[in-house]
């Protein structure tokens, strides 16, 4: 694997009621109004009106198949702030990692298009796929491993022992509850990393939201990247190792 490290928010609904009109009246009405029982709506109202309440056009997320327990999540976020602490105090580091995959179909939801033109872009349900492993902290700095081949237990091994060769002071990585990170091999060098400063934490099941390294994939996969990088294969690697590589420099991310 090639391996980098650098340091680095119930809408009311309107409507405007108007006498009922003849069916001449009825046929010039704009495109894009509804009308039902003397009832006028168009487009334009719905928008307004759903501001109004709060709603914003954007992207959807996929939420856990089941939500984690109130008692273990809030645990896990007083352990974190601790540790956090521990960081700001200059006793320790905290990394949080996790794996993702880049391929050539493209994660864009929506996008801004001129009115009459419609942006294409090439989709190929079969095409290569870029893993990439990452450990990121809260102020940017990044050790990533980038590969072509699937992403398994002696891979996580092998970038953590490149870590704990690295480390300078005590060093917590964040992890979820893959397979891959609970492994019995990595299990059997969890000793040896901890004689190296090098400590593992697992967050409970079902709270990605607390792995901040989730926020990096989001912000690659829909922000950073273009679409032309998307052309082919080689582009689209070496785009996604430029960004990687530049975390903290050009690719900053704010964390609350």
């Amino acid at each position: 694997m090639r391996t980098s490290t650098q340091n680095r928010r119930g809408s009311r609904s309107a409507s405007a009621r108007c006498p009922a009109k003849s069916n001449a009246q009825s046929q010039s009405r704009p495109r894009g109004c509804a009308r039902k029982k003397g009832v006028s709506i168009s487009w334009p109202t719905v928008k307004r009106a759903l501001r109004r309440g709060s709603y914003t056009y954007r992207r959807t997320r996929r939420s856990p198949a089941k939500a984690p327990a109130a008692e273990v999540q809030a645990r896990t976020v007083r352990a974190l702030w601790r540790m956090h602490r521990l960081e700001e105090q200059g006793h320790c580091q905290l990394f949080y990692g996790d794996e993702s995959g880049f391929c050539l179909q493209p994660c864009v939801p929506y996008m801004w298009q001129k009115k009459g033109e419609t942006v294409c872009l090439p989709s190929q349900a079969h095409s290569k796929r870029l893993n990439a492993v990452s450990f990121l902290s809260k102020d940017n700095q990044i050790h990533t491993f980038l590969g072509c081949e699937s992403i398994t237990a002696r891979h996580m091994i092998y970038s953590l022992d490149k870590i704990a060769s690295q480390i300078t002071i005590p060093t917590v990585i964040v992890l979820d509850n893959a397979s891959i990170h609970r492994a019995k091999i990595i299990r059997e060098k969890q000793a040896q990393w901890k004689k190296q400063g090098l400590r593992l934490f697992f967050l409970p099941p079902y709270c990605p939201h607390l792995n901040k390294v989730e926020t990096l994939w989001r912000m690659v996969k829909y922000r950073w990247l273009a679409p032309k990088d998307y052309a082919s294969f080689e582009s689209l690697c070496k785009s996604v190792e430029n960004i990687l590589a530049k975390i903290g420099q050009e690719y900053r991310i704010s964390f609350a």
